[in-house]
């Protein structure tokens, strides 16, 4: 599991804003989310110049249950983080059949 080297998707990120998942009702809420998109986005920005490639780390819980170390960069936030990231070594898929 820990194996599979990601990258983020630069091009998805530059293009699309990350919006919140949850009413921003407070102007508390508000300020959180605003300091959490500025970390976040300072974090991409670090990943993306310092080679953009990166393995996320997994820990089990007292239940059983996996999930990933990572806060800003992770395959089990939103729709959004899970579109940011792509397999590092892509690969072209060729000769699929015809239906």
């Amino acid at each position: 599991m820990n194996k599979v080297a990601l990258r983020l998707d630069t091009d998805f990120l530059s293009t699309v804003e990350e919006e919140p998942t949850f009413d921003l009702g407070t102007q508390d809420r508000e300020d959180t989310w605003a300091r959490f998109k500025q970390q976040s986005y300072h974090f991409y920005t670090l990943m993306a110049t310092q080679g953009n490639r990166f393995y996320l780390t997994h820990k089990v819980d007292k239940r059983g249950r996996i999930y990933e170390h990572g806060y800003h960069i992770n395959t089990q936030g939103s729709a959004f983080k899970k579109a940011m990231l792509e397999l590092a070594d892509g690969e072209l898929i060729k000769g699929v059949p015809a239906q």
